[in-house]
């Protein structure tokens, strides 16, 4: 009976976990035959929830990144903490512990949590400055745990938030010469189900001396739409 109970706690537990709303992001499959051609949008079918998407997320970036310049621990065993701890504690194969947190980049507080609501086109300058706003509020929240790393996961689930090249030189520049809390910082953009893009954002790679972020104020990035390709005609064939 006490294992029956227990089963029920768990059950209730997992049932009582609101939906958190993720955005498209994915890969079209294109085809093509005599005469015809076609292109298919095909989104990641994310989980429902925070926690496991969340998981999902972890685990996609740990097979893509580790043992890599990006993310150069091997071995890590992956164990989710409780709601009010920081989200995920890895222990690596040299046996250190190390805290991370995820991030969700989705700048949806003026537009009613919608993505769809979301432009797809941004300022890189401003998106980099949100961008390493929310990670300072996230080292100041939670300082540095005693005993252990604290690494940090930025993570995109809709094709909207895609970090341009530009944003991503800015940011690594500000969280190169402002004072944080994390032992590195990732950027991860999925691709498809099981594959995707890990970024190193700190330690930074930017060496230049001559980076002067004031030139890119101006820089505006367009995403494009995935749901909107289709397969064009020209000369007498589709492309």
């Amino acid at each position: 009976m006490a294992v029956v109970a227990s089963r029920s706690v768990q059950s209730l537990a997992l049932m009582a976990q609101p939906k958190k709303p993720t955005g498209e992001i994915g890969m079209m499959r294109l085809s093509a035959g005599e005469g015809d051609a076609s292109a298919e949008f095909m989104p990641i079918p994310f989980p429902t929830t925070k926690p496991d998407i969340e998981e999902y997320i972890v685990k996609r970036f740990l097979a893509q990144a580790s043992g890599t310049q990006v993310f150069p621990y091997c071995g890590c065993a992956v164990e989710q903490n409780p709601e009010a701890d920081l989200d995920f504690t890895l222990t690596c194969a040299d046996k250190k512990t190390r805290k991370l947190e995820l991030m969700e980049l989705a700048p949806l507080e003026h537009l009613r949590g919608a993505y769809a609501e979301a432009p797809n086109s941004y300022n890189s300058y401003d998106f980099a400055k949100y961008i390493v706003g929310k990670i300072f509020a996230k080292s100041q929240k939670y300082g540095r745990p005693s005993g252990s790393e604290l690494h940090l996961l930025v993570y995109i689930t809709d094709w909207r938030f895609l970090v341009s090249d530009n944003t991503i030189a800015l940011v690594d520049w500000w969280l190169a010469h402002e004072p944080h809390n994390f032992t590195g910082i990732y950027l991860y953009e999925p691709i498809d189900q099981n594959t995707g893009l890990g970024i190193l954002l700190y330690p930074s790679s930017h060496k230049s001396k001559d980076f002067d972020p004031e030139a890119f104020r101006g820089n505006v990035v367009w995403n494009a739409d995935p749901k909107g390709w289709k397969p064009v005609r020209g000369n007498g064939h589709e492309s």
